[in-house]
């Protein structure tokens, strides 16, 4: 990165300090650690040639900002010395959009260790995603900061890639799946902006206090709520194997679901049919991105665990997890498949 685009970045937003080493896994971001007024933050540069625009990004912090002025635990974005919180910066004739949020305390969730995740982690990662459901129904923005359709852009439920000939069963799959999604209700109990990207590594936790922090909002959409529950259910699935997935998918969703209930309403019947479709949708999904990196050997411990006889389990039109019949209302005690910390943990 060019130290005098870093330099004047950091002027324009009033940064104590030039940033230092680029973090890992900002995928096409530029992200660094920052300080203002004493205070960790965290400064992204997204090039050019990337997916998003500054019209884009706009609208994407100016939901996060909403959020997080409404009380969610979201990472707040903060402004220039302008007063925005988008800055275009050219380097070279490159136009990078930069942008800064405030820092949470503690670690990726995917690093948290499995057996912290209990009932009580579980129904508080509810209780987030509830509350920005919830703020979801009352966020009217202008038309120049509304984001698109989960269709109209590429998305975990909507790919670039396209599987070649050799995989006709999961593509007619895919297609049947597509349809029987775009023929649910649009309801606006079901229906609004979603992350769309909710998996462990979109956000931190904080092992102490068991605060949950969302980030990585760039794909966010108007969407089905049910999807930003089918994205970190089947995440879990891969990123705590256990013998038996389907009590675990039980367990996450019972744990979860109490706390979402807590904070937004949700009508019973979308825990079935439709999550039982955005699960296989997501699934078939997944596999269309990774199998080339699967082919290739790429040595990544998610992508291996996901792929391990994927296509065989889609081909033979399995589901990707056994749903409970009911959710979230369970009263009693359950034997957490993460391993028992205390009864107090066990009661959902």
């Amino acid at each position: 990165m060019d130290t005098n685009l870093l330099h004047y970045t950091a002027r324009r937003f009033r940064l104590t300090e030039q940033p230092g080493y680029e973090l890992s896994g900002g995928h096409f971001n530029h992200v660094y650690e920052a300080v203002r007024e004493g205070k960790d933050c965290i400064l992204r540069l997204t090039p050019p040639g990337s997916e998003i625009d500054l019209q884009a990004m706009h609208a994407i912090t100016a939901w996060m900002g909403y959020l997080a002025w409404h009380g969610a635990p979201v990472a707040r974005p903060l402004p220039s010395e302008n007063g925005n919180l988008v800055e275009e910066m050219r380097s070279q004739g490159r136009v990078y959009l930069a942008s800064l949020f405030e820092k949470a305390e503690g670690i990726l969730a995917q690093d948290v260790p499995p057996e912290w995740w209990q009932t009580a982690q579980l129904e508080k990662l509810g209780q987030v995603v509830g509350k920005l459901h919830a703020l979801s129904r009352s966020y009217s923005p202008p038309p120049e900061l509304r984001r698109p359709q989960w269709d109209q852009v590429i998305n975990l439920f909507n790919p670039s890639e396209q599987l070649d000939d050799s995989h006709l069963i999961i593509r007619q799959r895919q297609a049947e799946l597509l349809q029987a999604v775009k023929g649910l209700p649009k309801t606006i109990d079901g229906y609004g902006l979603v992350h769309a990207d909710l998996h462990f590594a979109n956000f931190i936790v904080d092992p102490a206090s068991g605060a949950i922090t969302l980030f990585d909002f760039d794909d966010c959409v108007y969407g089905w709520y049910v999807m930003d529950i089918a994205v970190p259910l089947l995440d879990a699935l891969v990123v705590f194997p256990k013998e038996d997935p389907d009590e675990f998918a039980s367990y996450f969703l019972n744990c979860f679901m109490r706390g979402y209930l807590e904070e937004n309403d949700l009508d019973a019947g979308w825990l079935r049919e439709p999550l039982r479709l955005f699960l296989s949708l997501l699934e078939i999904n997944l596999y269309t991105t990774l199998y080339k990196l699967d082919a290739t050997g790429m040595d990544d411990p998610w992508v291996r665990k996901f792929m391990a006889g994927r296509r065989e389990r889609i081909e033979a039109g399995l589901p990707y997890t056994a749903l409970p019949e009911s959710v979230g209302n369970h009263r009693g005690y359950y034997s957490s498949p993460l391993g028992d910390q205390s009864d107090e943990y066990n009661r959902i």
